[in-house]
């Protein structure tokens, strides 16, 4: 199974992160040896922290954790927390490099790295994009404001509306393509959910399916906690591999391709009036 950007880019971060605390324990320890003073600072200690943080949610095989019962779950999404994480970090460091030096020759291009990180990841739309710029705006001129250079956040404004708007008119195609395919595919969407809205409360007899007793204890676990394989194998104390078996068995009974239709099939069937 290929292995999601965001995943990949979350270790890249940390991976990096940790050889920079690496190599500045290295020259801080030399700079001990030669007695010219130096020491672990504690922003080694923040990147060590975030690096680890970030390595950790990267490699975490399962999307999200689930807490509670049947009646009220509590699902903690792995995945938006680590790409909110890596944002986090991206915008902290253009930040931190801004108030260090707004010339940085850095800083533009971190700055458009978290504005395409942003919108990759759907944090940013076309108001958060513009958020983020006057922040960043404001935080160089603030910066450049010590060094009496008071224009430096307008040359960043004027400069992010530059590149972002060349990026708009080159890709004005795709995008218009990709806005009609939203449209089209919401409207479908829409005429679905009418008609299921008109099949709420209907549900299929599970008895009458033809489904082995593992197969009902398997189904049964899955529409009561939607959990995942690993997640349905540990609360009846069965192989992973043993549910994925079961599931498609179930599928190929019930005649449906994926969980969520299998779940919708079987919504009603496992739950009283008083639950």
């Amino acid at each position: 199974m290929k292995r999601k950007v965001h995943n990949i880019i979350g270790t890249l971060f940390g991976t990096i992160g940790l050889l920079v605390v690496v190599m500045n324990y290295i020259s801080t320890s030399a700079k001990v040896d030669m007695q010219q003073g130096g020491g672990f600072s504690w922003w080694n200690y923040f990147i060590l922290a975030f690096g680890l943080i970030m390595i950790t949610l990267s490699l975490i095989p399962r999307e999200s954790l689930r807490f509670g019962t049947a009646k009220k779950n509590i699902i903690i999404r792995l995945d938006t927390i680590n790409k909110g994480f890596q944002l986090l970090v991206l915008i902290l460091i253009t930040t931190f490099s801004a108030l260090d030096d707004h010339q940085n020759q850095y800083l533009l291009a971190l700055i458009m790295l978290s504005g395409l990180m942003g919108i990759k990841y759907r944090f940013f739309a076309t108001r958060g994009l513009i958020i983020f710029i006057i922040y960043m705006a404001a935080v160089i001129e603030y910066s450049a404001f010590s060094d009496n250079m008071v224009m430096r956040g307008l040359y960043v404004i004027l400069f992010g509306v530059f590149f972002f708007g060349i990026a708009l008119i080159m890709f004005y195609d795709e995008l218009s393509r990709y806005l009609g395919l939203t449209k089209k595919y919401h409207t479908r969407l829409l005429e679905v959910k009418d008609k299921l809205d008109k099949l709420m409360g209907e549900t299929l007899d599970p008895d009458q399916m033809g489904f082995t007793p593992r197969e009902m204890d398997v189904l049964q676990t899955l529409c009561e906690t939607r959990g995942s394989n690993l997640e349905i194998a540990d609360l009846l104390g069965i192989k992973e591999q043993t549910v994925k078996t079961h599931i498609k068995n179930i599928f190929d009974k019930a005649g449906v391709d994926d969980r969520h239709q299998l779940m919708d099939l079987f919504k009603n069937a496992f739950f009283t009036e008083s639950e």
